[in-house]
């Protein structure tokens, strides 16, 4: 469902609205019935008579027609209804080289589900919310990861520093990196998982915090200071409140469970990092939607990696098509790992995530006792 962004008002009657003007302000999505779904910020009217009335705000845009993205100025014909318009045609007023490029590499991939989950990875773009594999990530717990964010950041960086790095010094390379991402978000629109994490890196290289959380909280007040629009979504909400418990609880749990056995870091890390967010995001999901899911502590990192490996060789198939062989046999397994996850009931109540914060806890006060008995 469409949500107006901000207070929307018009200088005359909803019935003598005919067409209207704005800017797109997020990437148009495919709807159940059809249809695609859009936000733009209005700039004009036009009304039954003739006359152009002035307007202002955001407002949701159902119409029928090829992808629009961020930056798109649209001109609709149709009609306002319920606090949104039905467009009937549009006209593409004015696109950006960059979008007439993002345009270009979304025709590169075929229509195929596992070719969509490309466009959503490498540009941002959801074909559609009710694909089979968004609900098999939504109800396996596993939303985070078709949705472009931190850790597709961290991926694009560490791809772009390692090749730089033999060339230039690391910190150059460091730097050419951040360069590069910063034209890519130029590119794909500001999401708001985006902006938070482009800032949390630009705060690490810039500033040296002794806390990693202190840099958190640095990158909430300018993202809040700069980009109001973007922090003020559940999803960022929850982006941030995640990022607390992936800050702070791993390492403790990682210590303690060094007190009693020592296991491969790269191989148990993942699973505590989903520990840690799911330990502080579980009260506010249940909170909002009713219900949360356990199976992602087991599927996400799984899901991850496959992820991470989806999208090198999504990149690598833009030049050679060979590569499209590739991403079917990650996408099968992908799907399989997100199907399981989802097999398992959905909790209505906190009685799991009870025990859950108990064995935790109780890990970390094990293992600092017995420390602290050494």
């Amino acid at each position: 469902m469409l949500q107006n962004e901000e207070f929307v008002s018009f200088s005359f009657i909803d019935e003598k609205c005919v067409a209207i003007t704005g800017i797109v302000k997020e990437d148009s999505k495919l709807a159940s019935w059809g249809q695609k779904r859009c936000v733009i910020k209005l700039l004009e009217a036009n009304l039954k008579n003739g006359d152009v009335a002035t307007c202002k705000g955001r407002i949701g845009v159902n119409y029928i027609g090829p992808s629009l993205f961020y930056g798109d100025v649209v001109s609709f014909s149709g009609k306002l209804k319920n606090s949104s318009f039905n467009a009937k045609n549009y006209t593409l007023l004015n696109r950006s080289n960059l979008n007439r490029t993002r345009s270009k590499i979304f025709e590169k991939f075929s229509s195929i589900s596992s070719r969509e989950l490309s466009t959503m990875l490498l540009l941002g773009y959801t074909p559609s919310n009710d694909s089979e594999l968004t609900t098999l990530a939504r109800n396996s717990g596993n939303s985070h990861i078709l949705a472009l964010s931190g850790m597709h950041l961290a991926l694009f960086s560490s791809l772009i520093t390692f090749v730089l790095t033999p060339i230039f010094t690391k910190k150059y390379a460091k730097i050419i990196s951040l360069s590069l991402l910063t034209l890519y978000i130029l590119f794909i629109g500001p999401k708001p998982s985006l902006i938070r994490a482009y800032i949390l890196s630009l705060t690490f290289i810039l500033f040296k915090f002794d806390k990693n959380i202190d840099a958190l909280v640095f990158c909430f007040v300018i993202q809040l200071l700069f980009f109001k629009d973007s922090i003020m979504t559940i999803s960022t909400m929850l982006s941030y409140i995640s990022l607390c418990g992936i800050m702070t609880l791993p390492k403790f749990l990682l210590d303690s469970i060094d007190s009693f056995i020592v296991l491969p870091e790269v191989l148990i890390m993942p699973f505590l990092v989903t520990i840690g967010a799911l330990i502080f995001t579980i009260p506010v999901s249940y909170y909002l939607f009713g219900t949360y899911q356990v199976s992602s502590i087991i599927t996400s990192p799984i899901a991850g990696v496959l992820i991470y490996i989806y999208m090198v060789i999504s990149i690598v198939s833009l030049f050679n098509s060979k590569a499209l062989i590739i991403l079917d046999k990650i996408y099968i397994v992908l799907e399989y790992v997100l199907r399981k996850g989802s097999e398992i009931k959905l909790q209505e109540n906190l009685n799991v995530y009870f025990i859950l914060l108990f064995f935790t806890l109780l890990i970390i006060a094990l293992g600092r006792l017995k420390r602290k008995n050494k």
